[in-house]
């Protein structure tokens, strides 16, 4: 596990709402919630340690979420220990998008 502070998640509500969009997400969506809230991770390999699937594309993370059914994409501030949720997307969604576009 990490070490002993929290992460930050900005933009719940959003996140939440994503969600409800994708029904067959929300049990996953909320499980990935309560782990990264309770998570302390400065870096991407701590982060990484947590959540092995985890991909890093410039500030962006891209989480596998619900069996790998959904990505969950977020802006990271690893020193602030922020993420910023910015989309959760079916895999033909995900591969529409310029993920680096997402998180300047």
């Amino acid at each position: 596990m990490c070490d002993t502070e929290f992460v930050t998640v900005i933009s719940h509500r959003n996140l939440m709402n994503a969600a409800q969009r994708h029904p067959n997400s929300v049990a996953s969506v909320e499980r990935w919630y309560q782990v990264v809230a309770a998570a302390d991770c400065r870096h991407f390999v701590k982060l990484r340690a947590v959540f092995p699937s985890a991909d890093q594309i410039g500030t962006a993370l891209v989480f596998n979420i619900n069996g790998n059914q959904f990505r969950l994409i977020c802006c990271v501030d690893f020193e602030r220990q922020w993420l910023f949720f910015r989309a959760l997307l079916t895999h033909a969604e995900y591969n529409r998008i310029e993920v680096r576009t997402l998180c300047p």
